[in-house]
């Protein structure tokens, strides 16, 4: 994996986050990426990564407060590239049902719903939530996606670190570009509307295949969007 390091990657700070993890992942892959603290400087940027840990009504909460929700949702309609992390994903959607009903940045529709209940099989919980740990990732409903993507060069066999109660739900099925099988629950893990991508693991805490997709997302070129 070899850096434009004439590429700018912004990431984003909004007072909630894993912000110097993505960071120092980024500065290893050879990038030279700046934290951006201030809405109105993302402009400069092509490519831009919103992180993000804890609660979802916090994390949206702090976007509008600092001035981010209508700056981050016109830049990507302008064409250029996010990627959202783990809450940072989820915020990218219509709304969340986390501790109540939260509107989120509503640039790929859909909802974020808490996992189902799991049911209790011969005396052994089916599963635990938050689900923690480490996952694969399956091909989503778009066979190539995974071609010319944020996914290029990946295996179904490789594994991703995951910390999560609530899981993305599309309202279109073409834009999930990976899932993942938690007991027998398949929930949308990778998603992609253009040029917007959200990851629901953390890749920059996922070893050499986590870096590998914030490479390939760093070397995305710029495409119309056509978010509305």
């Amino acid at each position: 994996m070899t850096a434009s390091k004439t590429i700018p990657i912004a990431v984003i700070d909004y007072g909630i986050g894993n912000t110097f993890s993505i960071l120092r992942a980024l500065s290893h892959l050879g990038y030279s990426p700046e934290m951006v603290q201030e809405p109105n400087k993302l402009q400069k940027y092509t490519h831009a990564i919103l992180p993000g840990v804890g609660a979802f009504a916090d994390g949206i909460k702090r976007l509008n407060e600092r001035g981010w929700t209508d700056i981050i949702r016109q830049w990507c309609a302008d064409g250029h590239y996010l990627m959202g992390i783990c809450l940072g994903m989820q915020m990218l959607f219509d709304e969340s049902e986390e501790f109540g009903v939260h509107q989120g940045l509503g640039i790929i529709p859909g909802k974020v719903k808490r996992f189902p209940d799991a049911s209790i099989m011969d005396g052994v919980l089916e599963y635990k939530v938050p689900h923690v740990g480490w996952s694969n990732l399956q091909l989503g409903s778009n066979q190539n996606s995974w071609l010319g993507g944020a996914l290029e060069g990946l295996k179904e066999t490789d594994e991703f670190y995951f910390v999560h109660s609530y899981i993305p739900q599309p309202s279109n099925s073409n834009q999930i570009i990976a899932t993942t099988k938690y007991a027998d629950l398949d929930f949308c893990s990778v998603v992609s509307s253009n040029n917007v991508w959200g990851c629901q693991f953390h890749p920059e805490r996922s070893a050499e295949a986590g870096l590998r997709i914030l490479h390939n997302f760093c070397q995305l070129k710029s495409v119309k969007a056509t978010f509305k």
